[in-house]
Formats: structure tokens, C-alpha cells, sequence
């Protein structure tokens, strides 16, 4: 799948036509622009929806998502189980799932913990 171009360069914000064309392509696999939309949300200072694209660049496998794992894990500190179960829930929605949290891939109605999500984003030592 061939990346989305946007008008602005890494170092820059994204701007709003950027942010839709991203979200579509997203939508659709581009882990390149998941990648794009996580890092515009960590610059920003993003809790919520930065720990959504978290998840959903994640979900597709994206090999830059835990350079950011360190942020993620202090944004999980500071929510609680249910607020982290809601998050997921909402990553799960960005693909069609049904149930409420996912797992590479697939849909799952388990609850997500706070150690769970700590685990994903472990820093290594």
C-alpha cells in the first residue's frame, strides 16, 4: 500500500487535511500513516487519543509504535482500569470490532488491566 504524502514534513504539526487523509489511511492498514498520527499525537502531548493510536499501531504491526513506550507507560500510570478499558475499546472501534478490546488482530470481550497495558509498553532495561 503506497504511504500517504502530507504537506508537512516530520518535524512540523500536522494540519487538519493531513489528519483526515492519515485517520483514512489508517483505517485502511497504512502502518506508515498509524505511525504518523501516533507520533503527531505524543508531540501534541495527547493522553487519551495518543494511547488510541497506541493501540491501533499496534494492532497493524507497526515497528515504530514502542520507540514510544516509555510516554505510553507514564499515560497509563495515571489512568485507571476502566478509563484504559474505554481507550482500548475505542482502538477496537477504529476496526470494525464489535466486542470491546483487541488483540492483534482479533476482538475480545476481556477486560484490560493496567498491568496488562504496563506490559505492552515495558521499556527494556
Amino acid at each position: 500500500m503506497e504511504s500517504v504524502k502530507t504537506s508537512h514534513d516530520k518535524a512540523k504539526f500536522l494540519n487538519r487535511n493531513d489528519i483526515r487523509e492519515l485517520k483514512r489511511a489508517s483505517r485502511l492498514g497504512d502502518g506508515e500513516a498509524a505511525l504518523r498520527l501516533l507520533e503527531h499525537s505524543v508531540k501534541c502531548g495527547h493522553t487519551r487519543l495518543a494511547l488510541i493510536r497506541f493501540f491501533v499501531a499496534l494492532e497493524l504491526n507497526v515497528d515504530g509504535a514502542m520507540r514510544h513506550a516509555k510516554y505510553f507507560k507514564g499515560v497509563c500510570e495515571s489512568l485507571t482500569t476502566q478509563q484504559l478499558s474505554e481507550i482500548r475499546k475505542n482502538a477496537a472501534s477504529q476496526f470494525g470490532c464489535k466486542k470491546s478490546t483487541t488483540t492483534k488482530g482479533t476482538c475480545s470481550t476481556d477486560e484490560v488491566s493496567g498491568s496488562e497495558i504496563g506490559s505492552v509498553v515495558e521499556v527494556a532495561p
